[in-house]
């Protein structure tokens, strides 16, 4: 019999995905959180470098990274601030906040509850 399946073939083989993009300079630093009942109010440092966006990633315990938002940002100085909506009434939650560069993440931020 002819197995067809599993022969050579003269194509190179695949590579794993590769990001160019540049590392941002430095990390934000989250400094203050203003809550109500179902909002929190995230106040950080800018981050320096080539910039596209920031994540912010929080749980209800420390290093939960059970939620997520990512949003679009481009260099600007002075303090940065971003509002979370829709959150549990009484409950601790933990933030924390990096800087990406098209496919490229920088480092997470301090955590912050």
């Amino acid at each position: 019999s002819n197995n067809s399946s599993g022969g050579s073939s003269d194509s190179p083989a695949p590579r794993p995905p590769a990001c160019n993009d540049t590392k941002p300079f430095s990390t934000p630093e989250l400094f203050q959180i203003n809550a109500t009942d179902t909002t929190a109010t995230l106040y950080f440092t800018p981050s320096a470098g080539p910039l596209s966006k920031y994540f912010i990633s929080y749980g209800y315990s420390s290093g939960d990274n059970r939620f997520g938002i990512e949003y679009k940002e481009t260099l600007t100085q002075g303090v940065r601030s971003y509002t979370i909506n829709s959150l549990n009434p009484n409950s601790t939650y933990y933030f924390k906040v990096r800087a990406g560069n098209g496919c490229m993440p920088g480092d997470w931020s301090n955590e912050f509850s």
